[in-house]
């Protein structure tokens, strides 16, 4: 039965196993025996670093792409942290439901709180080691996301056409005919559809390459200026008689020189770069750029492209950053048994066997045969008990599922293990001062004993052809006896 935690004094109890007679020292001892439990149950694998986007084929969408890559990068290191604070909280509770708990309840909840300490440490381990890693690839994305929207900016530069003007040998200061540049910059911002929303790519993502990365950049080069007729863009024509400004009806003739004009065009063009890495371990680095008169150079993309190819590595072995806080799945975890064994048997100990029937047991006095009581007693423990208020601050009324203030979890683990101590001393002095009842009197003990075995009890002797108490026995078992009213009467019964 559950018993919930009150306001009061009194020590709550968890749980009433089998194992509640077992004292918090010897409880404490074997749950010692286990504090070098590791994450063990299986996680979650780690978010993908490429979006699940089509290859982009606009300078925009190449940014997107990009954006979104640097952000599921710097996503690792959020994700960690969340679920490292998370399970330091989880097992902080358990630490304090442990406290509060007798026997077999309490190792339990124990080995549960190690786990996810130790998981913790290890999500917070991984982070710090590959942090860098991380940042260095975000960076680099959102380095390369910035120039993908630079270059649909500048793809929209171009050269205005001019006005037709009289062909001369020579110009007068200020009537230099003009070679005007322009740039149509988007109303809302590069890649802005409105004030508030992209212009993002509607295209149906294609299945994701296997066994390659791959990212796709669209690169600004110049245009190629043809002049093999009139009119032909970013050139110098003439006509006959033209007049106003030049356009595609008021163009230039073959073989004219009497009035020129400057026919404007784009400036740049769009260049598409595919760039790979397969992830056999056959290429280390992104293929490199072979657009060498193209914006972002081969040397930038190599650079850019390093760094993210350093966090893919990384990904690659890198199982989890999450801590599983599923507890069910935990404590049935074959290789959580294995060290529950060896902390029963030995070091030498395995899960099988008469070993695997002890760890069984003891599970099974608190989670049920298949783990499924755990929501009964280790869960509802964590969701009822409500620690006083000289535990937390408060009126004492909180539930522990409704603390999340770590130092407030770590005192209600103070509290309920300073507590346990403290009773297990006042009873240890209360059995000093009242010793427990004999549990058979002396004629019992004696009675029917056989010669051989009539010797070995303390306060019998073999006499007469029967097993009789010895003479002053039973005058020294009075004197000893302490036992009074209901309690001789259990002493009796014994």
């Amino acid at each position: 039965m559950h018993k919930q935690a009150t306001n009061s004094q009194t020590f709550p109890r968890a749980l009433t196993t089998p194992f509640a007679h077992v004292s918090r020292a010897t409880t404490t001892k074997r749950i010692c025996l286990l504090l070098a439990l590791s994450g063990a149950a299986p996680t979650a694998l780690v978010a993908p670093l490429h979006p699940a986007k089509a290859a982009p084929k606009k300078a925009c969408h190449a940014a997107d792409y990009l954006t979104e890559l640097a952000d599921n990068a710097l996503a690792l290191l959020s994700t960690g942290a969340a679920s490292a604070e998370e399970a330091a909280k989880k097992a902080l509770k358990l630490q304090a439901v442990a406290a509060a708990s007798p026997g077999a309840a309490a190792i339990v909840e124990q080995v549960l709180a190690n786990y996810l300490a130790a998981a913790t440490a290890a999500v917070q381990n991984k982070v710090n080691k590959h942090r860098q890693t991380i940042y260095a690839a975000a960076k680099s994305a959102y380095k390369l996301s910035g120039q993908m929207e630079a270059v649909a900016e500048i793809l929209t530069a171009s050269i205005q056409s001019s006005a037709f003007v009289t062909a001369a040998t020579d110009f007068a200061d200020n009537s230099y005919p003009k070679i005007q540049p322009t740039i149509n910059l988007a109303s809302h911002g590069a890649c802005m559809k409105d004030e508030t929303n992209r212009n993002v790519d509607t295209t149906t993502p294609g299945q994701a390459p296997e066994g390659e990365h791959k990212i796709v950049l669209i690169g600004l080069k110049a245009v190629s200026v043809a002049n093999g007729a009139a009119n032909s863009a970013l050139t110098v024509c003439a006509s006959a008689a033209g007049s106003g400004q030049h356009s595609s009806s008021n163009g230039c003739t073959s073989g004219q020189s009497t009035k020129v004009a400057v026919v404007g065009g784009k400036l740049f063009v769009e260049d598409t770069l595919t760039l790979t890495r397969k992830t056999d371990g056959s290429e280390q680095e992104y293929t490199a750029s072979t657009a060498a008169k193209t914006i972002p150079s081969p040397q930038t993309i190599g650079k850019e492209l390093k760094n993210i190819a350093a966090l893919e590595k990384v990904m690659s072995g890198l199982s989890s950053l999450t801590v599983n806080l599923d507890l069910k799945t935990i404590i049935t975890s074959t290789a959580i048994k294995e060290k529950i064994a060896k902390a029963i048997d030995g070091e030498g100990a395995k899960y099988e066997g008469e070993t695997k029937t002890k760890v069984d047991n003891l599970l099974k006095e608190v989670i049920g045969e298949n783990g499924e009581e755990i929501k009964n007693t280790v869960e509802k423990s964590l969701e009822e008990l409500t620690p006083p208020k000289a535990a937390v601050s408060g009126n004492g009324d909180r539930k522990l599922s409704q603390i999340t203030a770590p130092q407030e979890l770590a005192d209600a683990a103070t509290y309920y293990t300073v507590r346990h101590f403290i009773e297990e001393q006042d009873q240890r002095k209360k059995n000093q001062e009242s010793p427990s009842c004999h549990t058979k009197k002396l004629e019992e003990k004696c009675k029917g004993k056989p010669q051989g075995k009539c010797k070995d009890e303390n306060g019998c002797e073999f006499k007469d052809g029967k097993c009789n108490v010895k003479e002053g026995a039973k005058a020294e078992e009075k004197k000893k006896e302490k036992c009074k009213g209901k309690a001789e009467k259990k002493c009796g019964d014994g």
